[in-house]
């Protein structure tokens, strides 16, 4: 053979089972001391150095692969968690906020039907200060007033609960599409 003594030593040293032949692959792949083994071999054989180069480019885009792809794996999760976490944070907000929406009715109702009136929603605004505060987390008392009629499904000049609570939320979700919506309806 036109191997060298050395040569010979390195490909039997390296390569002379297939697990050694893996491990000299893993080690190549993982720039570990590669040169003191294929430095050799290329000066003896050329042709090698499209071998090794090919090997190297190969694995060293798997690897590059397979890390990304983890990168991206945990940070979709984190994402979804992330989203998981700000949906159910906001309904708890929409929870705790209607809640307050059905004790502001309850202070503002003035004559118990139920129903809140503009009437009623001004007055109790000016007279009570958790009246204001929950009106002012949606909005300060002059958009409300205007917002009364987009609320008022039925036009009768009173919000219901439901009406009020659906208004609401629908404001404080999209004020947009919740304008919109009404002025399509009407």
């Amino acid at each position: 053979s036109d191997w060298g003594d050395e040569q010979s030593e390195i490909v039997d040293m390296h390569f002379g089972t297939l697990p050694k032949a893996m491990l000299t692959l893993l080690q190549i792949t993982t720039a570990d001391s590669w040169t003191a083994v294929v430095r050799p071999l290329v000066y003896q054989k050329p042709e090698f150095a499209s071998y090794f180069i090919f090997f190297i480019g190969i694995s060293a885009i798997s690897v590059m692969n397979l890390v990304t792809a983890v990168i991206v794996e945990t940070s979709i999760s984190a994402a979804k968690n992330d989203q998981d976490a700000a949906a159910q944070a906001h309904t708890q907000m929409m929870k705790e906020m209607l809640r307050q929406v059905e004790l502001l009715i309850a202070k503002v109702d003035a004559d118990g039907d139920g129903n809140v009136t503009k009437t009623e929603l001004i007055k109790a605004y000016e007279a009570f200060d958790e009246v204001r505060q929950v009106v002012d987390q949606f909005c300060n008392i002059q958009e409300m007033v205007d917002l009364f009629d987009i609320f008022d499904d039925d036009g009768s000049g009173s919000l219901t609960m439901k009406e009020l609570r659906e208004g609401l939320t629908s404001y404080r979700e999209n004020p947009v599409r919740c304008i919109v919506g009404h002025l399509t309806r009407h």
